[in-house]
């Protein structure tokens, strides 16, 4: 008799206390999806601050880690991605109307490879006082494109935005010829666009009201990669605190390989190296603290 009467005082306080942890477990839920919702409310309210002037454009020659920079900065801001040129290389031409459309509101950002042509610079200008340069020593640059070439050619991706466009056996090639044949046909346009941008900054540096003009690094990614943001936070007057950085994945999506400095330096021949270096004048290496 006493026995039954444990089993059933055991029995009542077994379903009590699952019917408390139950009501504590949904009380958790609760309050978690509380603060999920205050902090989806709160990123919103701080969006809807955002003006025109606070979006952000990339400009960056290929393969400079532009795509991640571009996705941390829009995980972390909750800002839209928007395309306001052709993304053609190298020769990539901005579109009046997006880029109208681009700053008809705030909280966005684009990543483009354009160049400084005067049509381009015409265009922005009627919108904004300043932008990003992010680049990457040319060397580097080739490396990293003539892999991404591979890549997307195994993909079955239709390379059409590229000139000149890479010859029908130029996949069968081995890597050493596929490194000669962008040596003569990539490398120089790469060095142009860099150079010409150089050129354009220091030009508007003289100017009281040039186009403002922030160059960051493949190596600023790699070294400080939080104050890498937070020069970008700055120069587009938006608060740090604003800013929650996720790190994005690095993957093929977003254009990472390896991200090696140096891989260049063990890959090229000795007759490549010297061919790149008649391509690179010295002066331009020197300008962005590149080692020869």
């Amino acid at each position: 008799m006493l026995r039954n009467i444990i089993i059933a005082i055991l029995a009542i306080y077994s379903i009590g206390a699952s019917y408390l942890l139950l009501e504590i477990n949904n009380k958790q839920k609760q309050a978690l999806s509380n603060k999920h919702t205050s902090n989806i409310a709160a990123a919103h309210n701080v969006v809807a601050t955002r003006t025109p002037q606070q979006n952000i454009i990339i400009n960056a020659i290929p393969k400079s880690g532009s795509a991640y920079i571009a996705q941390a900065l829009e995980n972390g801001l909750h800002y839209q991605h928007a395309t306001i040129s052709n993304e053609y290389i190298p020769y990539d031409q901005v579109n009046y109307k997006k880029v109208k459309a681009f700053f008809s509101t705030g909280a966005k950002l684009s990543k483009q490879h354009m160049e400084p042509s005067g049509i381009n610079m015409q265009i922005l200008r009627r919108f904004t006082d300043r932008i990003v340069l992010n680049v990457r020593d040319p060397r580097e640059v080739l490396l990293s494109w003539v892999h991404y070439l591979n890549a997307e050619h195994a993909k079955g991706i239709d390379i059409y935005y590229v000139d000149p466009e890479p010859p029908a056996e130029y996949y069968q090639l081995s890597l050493q010829q596929q490194i000669d044949w962008n040596i003569q046909n990539f490398l120089p346009s790469m060095v142009k666009w860099l150079q010409a941008w150089s050129d354009y900054k220091k030009s508007q540096d003289l100017k009281q009201n040039g186009l403002k003009i922030l160059v960051v690094k493949y190596d600023d990614l790699v070294e400080d990669e939080a104050g890498l943001y937070g020069r970008i936070l700055q120069f587009y007057n938006i608060p740090e605190s604003d800013f929650v950085f996720v790190r994005p994945e690095k993957s093929t999506y977003l254009h990472f390989r390896n991200g090696d400095r140096n891989e260049w330096r063990s890959v090229f021949s000795s007759e490549q190296k010297a061919a790149i270096a008649k391509t690179i004048p010295l002066s331009l290496l020197e300008e962005f603290g590149w080692k020869e």
